[in-house]
């Protein structure tokens, strides 16, 4: 994405939509295990930080969003 430049005094469609996309990305969910972009519309994991069997409790303070896969098939297989 290239930077327009323009001596318009208004913002253009092509300036709108770049500040938008880099104002999402960076405010975009991102996994907590492999902290890659989550898409909270189609599928997210609560995940433990502290495990169940570790004594871990299920508050706010013990709860990271994941993707399905690294909390379920990535960590239990030993990945983390």
């Amino acid at each position: 994405m290239g930077s327009p430049t323009t001596s318009a005094t208004e913002f253009s469609e092509d300036v709108k939509s770049k500040v938008f996309i880099v104002s999402a990305i960076g405010s975009a969910q991102r996994c907590a295990i492999c902290n890659g972009y989550l898409d909270p519309m189609k599928s997210v994991s609560y995940d433990h930080v502290k495990e169940k069997k570790m004594g871990g409790v299920g508050d706010v303070g013990n709860c990271n969003l994941t993707h399905p896969y690294c909390n379920t098939g990535y960590k239990n297989a030993g990945g983390v």
